[in-house]
């Protein structure tokens, strides 16, 4: 399963850089949103544990690949294709943090 969000994700130094938690909170649903959107709506929830790559692509540099921060995406996830987030339903991620055309995150799930 793939899909794309038109968007370069956050930072995990600006998700954390002294930002009031009503801040991450908002950011956090922004992202819960524009993960909804970017569903196929027929998605059936996946049913054995499954690894997650995500690819961060930038038209200008790169983020540092241990600065993508793919957690809100991921959270969004829940009870939509994942049972959960925890070990038993996510058994590992890949980040790739690579230029681009364009600004946009492109994430793959595929059962393990």
């Amino acid at each position: 399963m793939r899909f794309e969000i038109p968007a370069k994700l956050p930072t995990w130094n600006a998700f954390y850089a002294g930002r009031h938690w009503t801040e991450r909170v908002a950011l956090k649903n922004t992202w819960r949103v524009l993960t909804l959107e970017a569903l196929p709506v027929d998605v059936v929830m996946f049913t054995r544990p499954v690894h997650i790559t995500v690819y961060a692509e930038f038209k200008r540099t790169p983020q540092d690949v241990d600065n993508v921060c793919a957690k809100l995406v991921i959270d969004a996830l829940k009870g939509r294709l994942l049972a959960n987030d925890d070990p038993t339903c996510v058994a590992g991620i890949t980040y790739y943090s690579r230029k681009s055309d364009r600004d946009y995150t492109l994430f793959e799930l595929v059962e393990v």
